[in-house]
C-alpha cells in the first residue's frame, strides 16, 4: 500500500549531519572564494561543457542581467560588457521574475521570465513572460523569435523545467470568466528550445492540471522522473480550502491514471480546520524512486503559527 507521510522540519536536523569532513572556502577560486556582483545579484547558475559559469539575476536599477565567469571564477570580460549583459529595456526586476537560465545544445544562452511593463513603454501595459536567447559571447541571438526574444503565454508563469537538453516545461495560471463565475486553471506547456511549442502536448498544446473545473491548482515545481513522467506539486484551493496537492502526468500531457486517484493526490493535510496557505515547493526522486517534497503551511493569518514541511511518498 502506498502512504504519505510528513514530519515537520526535519531539514535542518539532516543538514546538521549528512557529512563529517571539513568544510572550507576555496580561496583559489574568484577573489578569495568569492566573486563579487557590484549592485547586483543571482538567483540562477548554470554550467556549460567546459565548465563556465553562467549566473541570471539582476544588474544595478534591478534590470534583468546575465553573467558568466571561467571555471575558476574568473569573470570573462569578452562576455556582454565586461562579463555581464544587462537587459535595459525592461523594468526593474522587483516589477517581474526570473525563473532559469539554460545552455543549450549549441551553445545559447536561454533564459525565461516575467516583467509587469516593458520598460520603454506605458507603465500600464500588460505583464510579459519572455523567451530570450543568446548568442556564446553574450548577443542577442537574432535568429530566435523576435531578435532573440519570443514572447509566451499572456497567462502568469507557476513554474519552469530546464532539466531535460530536448525540451523545456513551463507551468501557467489562466484565468476565465464563464458565465456568472470567474475561474482560473493551471496547465503546463511543452518547449523545444528553438522556443516552438509542441502542439501534441495536451490539447493544442496545453495539459490542463485542475483536478476538476471549480478548483485552482497553482503548481510551484515542476519534475521530470527517471521515466519521463512529469510531476507537479504545489496546492490546490476548493470552496477556499487550501490543500496540499500533487500530480503525475505523462509525456504527452496526460494524467498518469494508476498513480494515486487517477494521477492526482490532495490532503488536507495535518488537521482539518487549517484552511490558511499551505504549499509544496519542490520535489526530489530519489534513488529507489520514492518521491520526497518540502513545502510549508501556515495555522492562521497572522503567519505566526507556520512551519516547514518535508514530505515523502513512498
Amino acid at each position: 500500500m502506498k502512504k504519505v507521510f510528513f514530519v515537520s522540519l526535519i531539514l535542518i536536523c539532516i543538514s546538521n549531519h549528512v557529512f563529517s569532513q571539513t568544510v572550507s572556502k576555496d580561496d583559489n577560486f574568484g577573489e578569495n572564494g568569492i566573486v563579487p556582483i557590484s549592485n547586483g545579484g543571482i538567483e540562477h547558475l548554470t554550467f556549460d561543457e567546459q565548465s563556465n559559469i553562467f549566473a541570471f539575476g539582476y544588474a544595478d536599477m534591478g534590470f534583468p542581467a546575465v553573467y558568466k565567469s571561467n571555471a575558476n571564477g574568473i569573470i570573462e570580460k569578452h562576455f556582454g560588457t565586461n562579463g555581464v549583459v544587462i537587459l535595459d529595456e525592461y523594468g526593474p526586476s522587483n516589477r517581474g521574475k526570473r525563473y532559469g537560465i539554460k545552455i543549450t545544445k549549441e551553445n545559447k544562452i536561454l533564459i525565461i521570465f516575467h516583467v509587469l511593463s516593458h520598460y520603454s513603454e506605458e507603465p500600464d501595459d500588460p505583464p510579459m513572460s519572455i523567451i530570450f536567447r543568446f548568442n556564446e559571447n553574450g548577443t542577442p541571438d537574432e535568429s530566435f523569435g523576435n531578435n532573440g526574444e519570443i514572447l509566451l503565454d499572456n497567462s502568469s508563469i507557476l513554474a519552469v523545467n530546464t532539466e531535460n537538453d530536448e525540451y523545456m516545461l513551463i507551468a501557467y495560471l489562466a484565468s476565465y470568466d464563464e458565465g456568472n463565475e470567474y475561474i482560473q486553471k493551471s496547465y503546463i506547456s511543452k518547449y523545444n528550445y528553438k522556443g516552438e511549442i509542441d502542439m501534441d502536448f495536451g490539447t493544442d498544446g496545453k495539459a490542463y492540471i485542475t483536478s476538476y473545473q471549480m478548483c485552482e491548482f497553482i503548481p510551484n515545481s515542476i519534475k521530470i522522473l527517471k521515466d519521463n513522467s512529469i510531476v507537479l506539486a504545489g496546492g490546490e484551493v476548493t470552496n477556499s480550502i487550501v490543500k496540499l496537492a500533487f500530480c503525475k502526468i505523462n509525456q504527452r500531457g496526460h494524467f498518469v491514471t494508476d498513480f494515486a486517484n487517477n494521477g492526482i493526490f490532495v490532503t488536507n493535510f495535518y488537521n482539518t480546520s487549517w484552511n490558511y496557505p499551505k504549499s509544496l515547493e519542490n520535489v526530489i526522486e530519489t534513488s529507489n524512486g520514492s518521491l520526497m517534497f518540502t513545502g510549508w503551511m501556515t495555522k492562521d493569518i497572522s503567519g505566526k503559527n507556520s512551519a516547514s514541511i518535508f514530505c515523502v511518498w513512498f
